[in-house]
């Protein structure tokens, strides 16, 4: 491994390919997850806004990769936050190999808690031109419901027509949100346009 100005080990990029990646959320049963594969030329950054896609989300909150030891995240000014830019780091520059894992939080708040697994290398005859999200299931939770738990009672409320919150959360989440659904078709659809998200 090479050394860099700032101290942290690298790795010699990788050659050109496709990774194929398994995010899934952290401590909700039954489990949901996405398989996703994108080219590992793009950086870190990238690699968030397609989860932030896979997953429904809007890139509202800030975010941070564990990677080795390092932590990748949003550009901070302020050096409050104490990690690198994931918009400086490319995925064929990190140590990665197939059957290794990483973390991924979004929202510091509701802290979503992902664990990102590198499934396989692709290689670049048989890479697809932009992300695609091969498999999945089960919604992600929605924005800002207040983290594990959050989820697990917003789910319950919406099973439970009688609940007397049931309709206040049903006008929040809005008429098609289901949590046991995950449209495939339509999550590729929204990669392939690049669907707008709130840029940070």
């Amino acid at each position: 491994a090479e050394i860099e100005a700032h101290g942290l080990p690298t790795q010699s990029p990788a050659a050109p390919a496709a990774y194929q990646f398994r995010v899934s959320l952290v401590g909700i049963t039954p489990p949901i997850w996405r398989r996703l594969v994108i080219a590992n030329q793009v950086t870190l950054h990238k690699l968030h806004m397609a989860i932030q896609i896979v997953g429904g989300w809007w890139n509202y909150h800030l975010h941070v990769f564990e990677i080795a030891g390092t932590e990748y995240g949003h550009p901070d000014p302020d050096g409050e936050l104490h990690h690198l830019s994931s918009a400086r780091y490319k995925l064929a520059a990190l140590p990665l190999m197939p059957g290794a894992s990483f973390r991924y939080v979004y929202d510091f708040g509701d802290h979503w808690e992902h664990k990102v697994v590198l499934e396989e290398v692709i290689p670049p005859d048989q890479a697809p031109p932009h992300p695609v999200c091969v498999a999945g299931e089960r919604a992600f939770p929605h924005e800002d419901c207040g983290g594990v738990y959050g989820y697990r009672e917003m789910v319950k409320i919406l099973r439970r027509p009688r609940h007397p919150e049931h309709q206040q959360m049903r006008e929040w989440v809005g008429p098609n949100y289901d949590p046991e659904e995950f449209d495939l078709d339509f999550v590729n659809r929204q990669l392939r346009t690049g669907r707008h998200l709130v840029h940070m």
